[in-house]
């Protein structure tokens, strides 16, 4: 889950899948002249759009927050509830191609590295460590035909996985709606990087400076739903729920900022 806001009674989230959904649809979208376009975009697309495919399961069975009485925020769950669906999320996408499961998990390792100050080391280092193994098979697997081995290229795997992290991290942004200004760095043309500037410029609107995205407006959908804080509740199948949850689907819009200098 994805715990949006809270207040006095209630409280907005997102399922994990609605983050793949975001994601694609940037993915989708992405390729400007100031940055590199993803390539290959088949398999790019395809794992923007399945990298939450590990959820289900365990957002069907997740946690309240004792102190919100919401479900808890994967950032805030047990370590080794999130690496169980990103484990998942690995063998699925291997099982389309092993390109998509080698991108996965390069970048859920980048993520359990960086982005949590609330998992414990270890089991974050349990996890990197068996990914490595996982990804070091999977070089292998690639590189015994001529017309896989192209993606086991270090330049090619680093150039994809920024890609991803970038799609993946301004998807959640997106999703969160809290940040009023970022900054994100993609890779440009030529090797070097091109930074990138986001605001909020309304309640749902942002400007990106410059735009890694094809023309000057494009728009995305976001569903969230409305969650009853529950303070005597310990064991909850959110498939019993949510079908009952009101929905909110908003349009956000991403705009090009032109300097007038």
């Amino acid at each position: 889950m994805i715990v949006v806001h809270t207040d006095k009674n209630f409280g907005t989230i997102s399922l994990q899948t609605e983050h793949q959904r975001v994601a694609l649809q940037l993915a989708r979208k992405f390729g400007a002249h100031t940055v590199q376009e993803l390539k290959p975009r088949g398999f790019m697309e395809y794992t923007c759009g399945h990298l939450s495919d590990g959820w289900p399961k365990i957002e069907a069975a997740c946690p309240l927050d004792s102190k919100t009485g919401l479900p808890q925020d994967f950032r805030n769950m047990d370590f080794l509830l999130v690496s169980r669906a990103w484990s998942s999320t690995v063998e699925t996408l291997t099982n389309h191609h092993p390109f998509c499961g080698l991108l996965a998990s390069l970048f859920f390792c980048r993520f359990s590295e960086h982005s949590s100050k609330n998992w414990q080391s270890d089991p974050v280092r349990a996890f990197i460590d068996a990914e490595l193994t996982r990804q070091r098979e999977l070089n292998k697997e690639l590189n015994k035909a001529a017309s896989t081995a192209q993606y086991t290229d270090p330049k090619l795997l680093g150039t994809c996985t920024q890609q991803l992290e970038f799609i993946q991290t301004f998807a959640l942004v997106l999703i969160d709606g809290k940040s009023q200004a970022r900054n994100f760095s993609v890779p440009g043309l030529g090797g070097e990087h091109t930074d990138i500037s986001l605001q909020k410029v309304a309640e749902s609107a942002y400007s990106l400076s410059p735009s890694p995205f094809f023309g000057n407006k494009i728009e995305v959908c976001i569903r969230r739903f409305s969650f009853p804080r529950l303070t005597n509740e310990t064991d909850l199948n959110y498939k019993n729920i949510l079908p009952e949850l009101d929905q909110h689907i908003e349009t956000v819009q991403i705009l090009t900022w032109i300097s007038n200098e």
